[in-house]
């Protein structure tokens, strides 16, 4: 091509590409690569094709990919499941997952990560979460729990960011490879109640998977984030 001086040149461009506008960005993963830059099809989809090429490529190189309890998480947003055949009861009234669902969207988060299937065989979404029975109706803490007992998960206790520790003890969960479940309240994130993940850390920033916010999502500061009205959070283990 002779827009490149040489292969060298276009190889150094390229690398030079992919540092600017996917690495620096925190996506370097192919899910949230996905979820910022492909919508044909429309992520998580996107992410699941290109996952399944990935590792038919690798097979044929005969490369083994080394499991993780946790780490290739989809990136589910509740806006995406908008059907009225799916129903859920958050606080009392029922919604589509697009308006109540925060927390079976954050469940099926957690859940992609440690490659949790449903009845059908396939990896939980945040409608596998609510019709098989997972996480029925009601979000709380206490449900939460019962729904990742389901799933072979165990969530910790409900532990307030007003801790003293609070923001090592997530630091260092997360530095453990153990995804986190945080609530907050009214404000940065949401006009009422909202459940989101924890799923990476960086230093002190966290990689908060916002199921509500395509925005809102991504590494931020662990102060920052408590700031945030993030009021409590518990500790998913395998």
């Amino acid at each position: 091509n002779d827009d490149f001086a040489s292969v060298e040149d276009g190889i150094e461009r390229l690398a030079n590409n992919i540092k600017e506008n996917y690495f620096t960005d925190s996506r370097i993963a192919v899910y949230p690569i996905g979820e910022k830059y492909c919508t044909d099809p429309p992520p998580p989809e996107w992410g699941n094709r290109i996952n399944n090429y990935m590792t038919d490529i690798y097979e044929i190189m005969n490369i083994s990919i080394p499991e993780t309890s946790a780490g290739n998480y989809i990136e589910y947003k509740q806006g995406d499941y908008k059907s009225e055949d799916v129903l859920y009861n958050a606080t009392g009234t029922w919604g589509t997952i697009a308006e109540k669902g925060c927390l079976p969207t954050s469940i099926a988060i957690i859940a992609s990560g440690y490659g949790k299937t449903s009845s059908t065989g396939e990896i939980y979404t945040p409608e596998t979460i609510i019709t098989d029975g997972i996480l029925p109706e009601i979000s709380n803490h206490t449900n939460a729990k019962k729904a990742l007992e389901k799933l072979g998960l165990n969530l910790g206790e409900q532990t307030y960011t007003s801790d003293s520790n609070a923001e090592e003890t997530i630091l260092s969960h997360l530095e453990s490879g153990n995804p986190v479940l945080v609530h907050c309240s009214e404000g940065y994130y949401t006009s009422g109640g909202h459940y989101m993940t924890l799923i990476g850390v960086r230093g002190r920033k966290v990689y908060l998977s916002n199921p509500g916010s395509r925005s809102k999502t991504g590494y931020v500061d662990i102060s920052t984030l408590i700031s945030r009205n993030v009021d409590w959070f518990a500790v998913v283990n395998p």
